[in-house]
């Protein structure tokens, strides 16, 4: 599952590069129509940075419901042998 994380996570990202960079944008590059107030060519790479949050916030819950048997994760309780 990890491996399909980060994979989805790659293609997310180079999809997201071509898409908000100067070719990719021409099709999109318009000032109307306006989505949630913003003209288009402000909510397109708005929305992209969006669905990254999400891709990544998929890979962290991914990783962190398979520990690995490395460190805990940030703000587990400390657990000392007695």
């Amino acid at each position: 599952m990890k491996r399909a994380a980060h994979v989805t996570a790659a293609v997310y990202v180079v999809l997201m590069a071509m898409a908000v960079t100067y070719p990719g944008v021409l099709p999109f590059n318009t000032m109307r129509p306006y989505v949630l107030g913003l003209p288009f060519s402000f909510f397109w790479p708005a929305a992209w940075v969006a669905g990254a949050t999400a891709v990544f916030y998929f890979v962290e819950r991914v990783h962190r419901s398979r520990p690995t048997g490395g460190s805990p994760p940030l703000g587990a309780p400390r657990v000392t042998p007695r």
